[in-house]
């Protein structure tokens, strides 16, 4: 009788001991889809034949997991319909023609339309110089220095009054994830990330464009 008691009780420690450890190990488990959340991902609709363009698929993720402003009150939530519309009209091919290589200008043509509001935006903005040349400086500098990104080759940087774009080719698919990780440490919670995907399905490399908005001065 005394042996079974021993056994009675050390099985309802087991028990006890397993519930505290499946308690303690419950908010873990739920903080990994709250902080997959923070990073979305949807392909826009494009406005030449799938043979010629691909729909750019658009990456925007805040600096971390915690909570951001937003940039912008004026920008729609990933979940609009807005983030599905683009609009092409001679205003918008003429600033893509001004602004951009010929090579990328098909592919900018299919950009929603939040996000060539946003391309606008940041043409018309006013240059802070000095911030400007040392924030080009520092982007370059990541390119070089971070191993992961050695297959991103960048052709443009530019940064006026407080944010930055610049554009490039991919010649590996991961390499663009691999950006979004090192951007992350680089600038603030208030910056507003959108990469830009435009690699056909299926192929190794393509075009990327990437646009920092609302960055912090310090």
């Amino acid at each position: 009788m005394p042996g079974i008691l021993r056994y009675s009780a050390v099985l309802l420690t087991g028990v006890l001991i397993g519930f505290g450890l499946a308690q303690w190990q419950q908010p873990a488990l739920f903080a990994q889809p709250a902080a997959a959340a923070a990073s979305a991902v949807i392909a826009a609709p494009t406005a030449a034949p799938a043979t010629s363009t691909p729909a750019p698929t658009i990456a925007t993720a805040p600096a971390s997991a915690e909570p951001q402003q937003p940039a912008s009150t004026n920008t729609p939530a990933l979940s609009d319909p807005a983030w599905q519309q683009s609009t092409v009209d001679e205003n918008w091919l003429a600033f893509v023609e001004q602004q951009y290589p010929k090579r990328l200008q098909q592919d900018l043509s299919s950009f929603p339309d939040p996000v060539k509001q946003q391309m606008q935006a940041f043409q018309r903005s006013e240059v802070d110089t000095d911030w400007a040349l040392a924030t080009e400086q520092q982007l370059q500098d990541l390119f070089v220095t971070q191993q992961e990104l050695k297959f991103l080759q960048v052709e443009r940087v530019q940064c006026r009054q407080n944010g930055c774009e610049l554009y490039g080719t991919s010649l590996k698919p991961a390499a663009l994830d691999a950006l979004n990780r090192q951007l992350r440490q680089f600038h603030s919670n208030e910056t507003n990330t959108m990469i830009m995907d435009l690699t056909l399905p299926g192929a190794e490399q393509g075009n990327f464009y990437l646009l920092l908005s609302g960055m912090k001065k310090d």
